[in-house]
């Protein structure tokens, strides 16, 4: 499912207006793109991942972000797990994607914390900058088909000079999508 409807990019769009069928297309390179420059999945998705605690660590970054909501955390120790509540034995705070253990430290060791949880963003929490941003880009993967490995060009006496790219996305656009990037330590 997309971020943003055919039918909103329509209105964004003006370039978009006779590519209707190239739209659904343009949208799900430009979210792959996307995907590929902040390094984490932007569209809500279901996981369940172990997660490996160091001695006396409080929190746990989850892989993907925002979470949406927590299904099940279970907390190994001696071989045998425990499922934990969550406000008792955890908080999350969703927006960071981090889980807290409350009054003590998660258990060290490797795989020793499973979290189920839905994390991303769908139409309709996906936030305002995100979608401009995606919207420009679909409008980019539109207007530069064909335009493979062109830097500059012109066209009946009107040129043209491409904006650099970083990692696959124009500049600008990749400016905007920064805030919605991984952070690695």
């Amino acid at each position: 499912m997309a971020l943003i409807s055919t039918e909103e990019l329509l209105l964004w769009l003006p370039q978009a207006t006779g590519n209707e069928t190239l739209l659904e297309d343009a949208l799900a390179r430009a979210q792959g793109l996307a995907k590929g420059y902040c390094g984490h999945e932007l569209e809500a998705t279901t996981y369940a991942e172990y997660y490996s605690p160091e001695n006396a660590q409080e929190v746990v970054h989850l892989r993907h972000w925002p979470i949406v909501s927590v299904t099940s955390v279970y907390e190994w120790q001696q071989s045998s797990a425990t499922l934990l509540t969550a406000t008792t034995d955890y908080l999350t705070d969703n927006d960071a994607g981090l889980l807290w253990r409350v009054d003590t430290t998660w258990s060290p060791g490797l795989q020793e914390v499973l979290v189920t949880y839905r994390a991303g963003y769908t139409e309709t929490t996906c936030p305002e900058g995100l979608k401009q941003a995606l919207t420009q880009l679909t409008g980019w993967v539109i207007g530069s088909r064909g335009d493979v490995g062109t830097t500059a060009d012109s066209v009946d006496g009107v040129s043209r000079t491409k904006e650099p790219l970083r990692r696959g996305v124009p500049e600008s656009i990749a400016q905007q999508l920064d805030s919605y990037c991984e952070v690695r330590l």
